[in-house]
C-alpha cells in the first residue's frame, strides 16, 4: 500500500507518493503493490475444450462490423486484448527530490479485455475479471497481459453503429457466456 502526500501550491498541483509497509488489510486477491508485473500470457484452466462453443452461430469480425448478430447469442474467434488505463500522477519521493529511473509505483491501473477490427469496430468483453494493480505490478486475468491464443467466445452481442453511440466507430458490448480454446495461436 502507498501513502500519498499531496501538496498544493499557488501555481499548481503536485502529487507525490512514497512507499509504506504493506497493509494486512488488503483484499485476499489483491496483488501487493511491489514491483513485478503479472504473466504475459495465461491459458486459463476455465477455458472449455474446442467444440464446447459450437452451439452458437460463428460470425467474423467483418460480420459484426456490418451489424450482423446484433442482440443475438453468437460466437466469435478472437485473441482478447487488454484495454488498460492508468492514472498519470507526477510521482516524487516523499523527500521532494526528483524521481530516479526506478519506477515509483504510484499510478493506479485498471481495465478489461476487448478486441478491435481495424479502425471501425471496438468490442468490449463484459464478464472477464480484467486488469488491476499499480503501474509497476499490473495483473490481468484470465488471459494475462499479452495474450496470443485465439479463443472462441460465446455471448450476447450488443452492437451500436458509429455516430449513434457517441463514437466515430462501431461498438459492441459483448456479454460473455463462455469461452473455448481453438487450435490457433499467434506468435
Amino acid at each position: 500500500m502507498f501513502k500519498y502526500q499531496i501538496t498544493l501550491f499557488a501555481c499548481g498541483f503536485v502529487a507525490s507518493c512514497s512507499s509504506a509497509a504493506p497493509s494486512s488489510t488488503n483484499a485476499p486477491n489483491e496483488p501487493a503493490p511491489t514491483p513485478g508485473r503479472g504473466p504475459e500470457e495465461v491459458v486459463p484452466a476455465s477455458a472449455l475444450e474446442a467444440g464446447a462453443c459450437d452451439d452458437a452461430p460463428l460470425l467474423t469480425l467483418d460480420d459484426m462490423d456490418a451489424g450482423k448478430g446484433n442482440a443475438e447469442r453468437i460466437a466469435i474467434d478472437v485473441v482478447p486484448a487488454p484495454n488498460i488505463m492508468c492514472t498519470l500522477l507526477a510521482c516524487y519521493p516523499a523527500s521532494g527530490s526528483r524521481p530516479t529511473s526506478k519506477p515509483s509505483c504510484c499510478n493506479q491501473c485498471g481495465g478489461g479485455y476487448g478486441a478491435q477490427h481495424g479502425e471501425t469496430l471496438r468490442i468490449t468483453f463484459v464478464g472477464f475479471a480484467g486488469c488491476r494493480g499499480m503501474d509497476c505490478n499490473l495483473h490481468c486475468e484470465p488471459f494475462g497481459l499479452n495474450p496470443r491464443t485465439t479463443y472462441r467466445i460465446v455471448g450476447k452481442n450488443n452492437f451500436s453503429k458509429a455516430y449513434t453511440n457517441g463514437a466515430i466507430y462501431n461498438k459492441s458490448s459483448f456479454i460473455v457466456e463462455k469461452y473455448c480454446l481453438t487450435s490457433s495461436r499467434n506468435p
